[in-house]
């Protein structure tokens, strides 16, 4: 970067403004407003203070006057933008940056946080057409026994130069969770693995490489939120395990990566934990419930600040999911995490009309009226907003004109090089499992594919085309399309099924033992089971979570894990990375690098002193086995 008089004053200014922050010149109400991060995604300026918010879907692309208001009068210390806000570099540009030079007009002079959930895999905001989609964290957990941290820094810092590239500074990302529960329903693949040490490691490098291109990263969730069988999106999480389970599975990752790494910010759970904090809080509906960790100062503070000794942002997860919004007001949620030691709440009300403003303003209010006689509440506030102030330091950035920061944006968005490294984590990333039988690829002439639906069979299929002489077939896991596949497959040699759910229900089997056709994996076997009675040969491709393959082994000669099954095409145009390396593997064209991160058989006994052990990365020459 090439620094100017201008870049200087701007350093200058900023620090006048910091140094301002550690004189409290702000009032109070304003202090506040510094500890929350908004949520912007949609905003109808015409409607009714008694209309129903949720209706409103105006994607917020260009910055409304009103919003901008807001953000100068109160003094805003963020946002986070969702797919809806995000079109075109030259629109996230102007975006991003009018909601700066707002800030900037702001009593604090603060810059924005700008802040983006961009995990890579199936959480991703950016659209894939001009952004790099890299598979996520267990695809990179599949690559480190041969590669170790290779895959997770080139990832971080890739994704960190994209965002930095678009005016994006804070990534929600990476997921230090531990998926230690097969069941889990929100983690799951979002993890690295089921180890906390592998965890740590990636978690770490992930961390490093986006912090090396200017975007802050955000470890989550703590104090971990791998052993849940509840999404806290939908319900709240009880995790009753001990202090010492605790602390060395899900916390493990967080302490590490801490005492390895610079960690700026770390985001909570909204998950139970009874025996690092069993006190109770009365909800909304006047019941005593146990607090969860993201409203516990005996975890915030006590755990997290005291014996973790962090001393970054604690930023909560969003306050408008149902695991906090289910039991508490906007209001209380806030108080009480701030009260816990939280230094910001990260969407505690949706701004979505006129009125929602002057809501967001009496939430302020409330909260002001709640703590100003309090001092030691309003001595933590100035505190944290210190701590704010200083982690925004890193933010500055000179700004250049919007065509300048546009053309470096496309040059930088979806490069070759990152579209490499997005093929290449892909293909080292898929593992190979074998129940004991391989297709003899020199016999097949014909073969059909089913995925779950008939985009992905269709381009699965046309790039097998692309590597092989093969009579190709496809079709989709739908219940109407059973009777066609069933009629391709018995012209087919080799029948190729793939899902990205594989629970059968609890009824599995009919009475002649053979799997029912009944969800989409039911029906994935029954075709399966089929093409086996029919004499052909079988692929079966997890797309997703990797557990559960018991169900499958039986019914299938060789098995493939992908990790990750968004796909994008424009017509063939541009190639989906993860079915490409899928065809190169099928086709006998590549082998399949990758080993389980996880245990794909479930959580049992005699993989407890495996999951406590760490397993360190191979030598790159070593031979690797296709499957643990």
């Amino acid at each position: 970067m090439k620094w100017n008089l201008g870049s200087f004053f701007l350093l200058f200014l900023l620090a006048v403004t910091w140094m301002k922050y550690l004189g409290q010149s702000d009032s109070l109400d304003q202090q506040i407003a510094q500890k929350i991060i908004l949520d912007i995604r949609y905003f109808c300026p015409e409607m009714d203070a008694d209309a129903d918010s949720d209706k409103c879907k105006t994607p917020v692309t260009h910055l409304p006057a009103q919003l901008a208001e807001m953000i100068r009068e109160t003094n805003l210390g963020g946002v986070i933008l969702f797919a809806e806000n995000l079109q075109t570099p030259q629109q996230i540009i102007q975006l991003t940056t009018d909601l700066q030079r707002t800030a900037r007009r702001s009593s604090s002079g603060l810059p924005l946080f700008i802040s983006i959930d961009q995990e890579g895999g199936s959480i991703v905001r950016l659209p894939d057409d001009y952004s790099t989609a890299f598979s996520g964290n267990m695809a990179i957990g599949a690559t480190y026994a041969r590669h170790g941290d290779k895959y997770a820094r080139l990832v971080g810092a890739s994704m960190g130069r994209e965002l930095h590239a678009l005016g994006i500074n804070v990534n929600h990302a990476p997921s230090v969770d531990v998926n230690s529960n097969p069941e889990n329903p929100v983690i799951n693949v979002r993890a690295f693995a089921d180890n906390p040490k592998t965890v740590a490691k990636l978690g770490a490098a992930m961390l490093e490489g986006m912090q090396s291109e200017g975007v802050i990263g955000g470890l989550k969730h703590f104090p971990g939120h791998g052993d849940t069988h509840v999404d806290s999106h939908s319900g709240l999480p009880l995790v009753e395990h001990d202090k010492a389970r605790i602390w060395a599975m899900d916390i493990e990752p967080f302490k590490w990566v801490m005492d390895n790494s610079d960690v700026h910010m770390v985001m909570t759970a909204h998950i139970q934990f009874p025996q690092l904090d069993s006190s109770t809080l009365l909800n909304k509906h006047g019941k005593a419930i146990v607090k969860p960790a993201t409203l516990s100062r005996e975890i915030l503070t006590g755990v997290l600040r005291e014996q973790l000794g962090f001393e970054g942002l604690i930023i909560t997860d969003a306050l408008d999911m149902d695991g906090i919004a289910q039991f508490f007001s906007p209001v209380e949620a806030v108080i009480n995490t701030f009260e816990a030691g939280a230094d910001i709440a990260l969407m505690p009300v949706r701004i979505r009309k006129p009125a929602d403003i002057q809501n967001f303003h009496n939430l302020i209010e409330y909260v002001d009226n709640r703590v100003a006689e309090d001092s030691q509440a309003t001595e933590q506030i100035r505190l944290s907003v210190e701590r704010i102030a200083r982690v925004k330091q890193q933010l500055v950035r000179p700004e250049t004109g919007t065509d300048q920061a546009v053309d470096v944006a496309q040059s930088i968005l979806a490069s070759p090089a990152h579209r490499q490294l997005e093929q290449e984590l892909a293909q080292s990333s898929l593992v190979e499992w074998n129940s004991g039988k391989h297709s003899n690829l020199a016999e097949v002439d014909r073969v059909h594919v089913v995925l779950p639906d008939s985009d992905n069979a269709e381009l699965l299929a046309a790039l097998l085309q692309q590597q092989s002489s093969w009579e190709i077939t496809s079709g989709n896991l739908n219940t109407t399309a059973m009777e066609s596949n069933k009629e391709a497959i018995a012209q087919a040699d080799l029948v190729i099924v793939g899902n990205n759910f594989q629970q059968f229900s609890q009824s599995t089997t009919a009475s002649n033992n053979r799997p029912k056709a009944g969800n989409r994996a039911e029906r994935a076997a029954a075709l399966l089971q089929y093409a086996g009675d029919h004499g052909k040969s079988r692929i079966y491709i997890s797309l997703a979570s990797p557990y559960a393959i018991d169900n499958f082994r039986p019914l299938s000669d060789l098995q493939l894990f992908a990790f990750h099954a968004n796909s994008y095409h424009q017509e063939y145009g541009q190639k989906n990375p993860v079915f490409q390396a899928l065809a190169n593997v099928i086709t006998g064209h590549s082998k399949a690098q990758g080993t389980l991160p996880v245990s794909p058989l479930g959580y049992r006994e005699e993989d407890q002193q495996r999951r406590y052990t760490s397993r360190e990365p191979r030598n790159s020459d070593s031979v690797i086995p296709a499957a643990l």
